[in-house]
């Protein structure tokens, strides 16, 4: 399954990228993650690793595979705990443009279940799952950007100005 997601945000293309690209502080910006934490020397660019909780036993470990200085970023999510078998893979993608109000942002999030029963069952409960989290994941990285405020669950922010592009089962 697929799921793309878009926002404008009031911040340059540098300032974004910036953010994105400090890797292990996800948790700075994405409500959902309680802690992360760089697991390699790298702090952003491609290589650089990191260790994302959220609680209740779910913890996720993400390196990026590829990434184009300010532009793209590609993230392979190698190892998920607390989460069932099935998942066999899942990555992400971001793209930044510039425009007149800032940068806009469109993130990808991919998941492989298998096999095609796990992913019968499986499938509308992960896309609910995947895709209230990837919203959260653009609205807090719209609300840092734009205000340097830290977002956690209890953050005020708005999960409206992120658009649904595409979704794919």
């Amino acid at each position: 399954m697929r799921i793309t997601y878009e926002t404008t945000i009031d911040a340059s293309p540098d300032r974004v990228w910036q953010i994105l690209n400090d890797f292990g502080n996800v948790a700075r910006f994405h409500p959902l993650v309680l802690e992360s934490h760089s697991l390699s020397d790298l702090a952003g660019g491609q290589g650089a690793e990191r260790r994302c909780d959220f609680g209740k036993g779910v913890a996720l470990y993400e390196r990026i595979v590829a990434c184009t200085e300010g532009r793209s970023m590609d993230v392979d999510i190698y190892e998920r705990e607390g989460m069932p078998s099935a998942v066999r893979s899942m990555n992400a993608h971001f793209e930044l443009a510039p425009v007149a109000r800032g940068t806009h942002v469109v993130g990808t999030i991919e998941a492989v279940i298998s096999p095609k029963i796990a992913a019968m069952v499986m499938g509308p409960i992960m896309k609910r799952q995947l895709t209230k989290g990837w919203r959260q994941l653009l609205a807090g990285l719209k609300h840092h950007a734009e205000t340097d405020e830290l977002v956690d669950l209890e953050s005020s922010i708005d999960v409206e100005s992120v658009a649904a592009v595409a979704h794919t089962s």
